[in-house]
């Protein structure tokens, strides 16, 4: 799956266009222009400068389609359990629902902790080309 694909699938549900994209985000005019005409995908550089300008979207999914389109978001995801489990009475419903709750937090602290890996690896990476 390339990139663009689903870049394309997030700027349709954010209802945007290229020429927002391309100018909240920064990337050079043509950017997503060629990716769609199949002549580059979406470069590195670019890529971050997208997740920069986009925090809800899901840099996993973004490269590999896998997981939700949006971070903290369980309803695209095929591992995690869903709110429609049925469960047997009231007390197991609140109990099943501050897990749901709990999960939904822990996977967005960790989508964040990730978040900073990739802030912190990009730095690394822009002084290790500086060498």
């Amino acid at each position: 799956m390339r990139v663009i694909d689903n870049l394309i699938q997030y700027m349709n549900y954010k209802k945007l266009n290229d020429n927002e994209v391309t100018s909240q985000c920064g990337l050079a005019v043509g950017v997503i222009g060629k990716a769609k005409a199949g002549r580059n995908d979406i470069g590195k550089k670019s890529i971050d400068k997208i997740l920069a300008t986009y925090p809800d979207l899901n840099r996993s999914w973004l490269l590999t389609g896998e997981g939700s389109m949006l971070i903290g978001d369980i309803s695209g995801d095929s591992n995690a359990i869903g709110h429609g489990a049925s469960v047997s009475n009231s007390n197991d419903s609140k109990i099943v629902e501050k897990l749901l709750d709990e999960i939904s937090e822990q996977r967005k602290l960790v989508s964040e902790s990730q978040r900073q890996v990739d802030r912190l690896l990009s730095i690394v990476e822009k002084m290790t080309s500086n060498l």
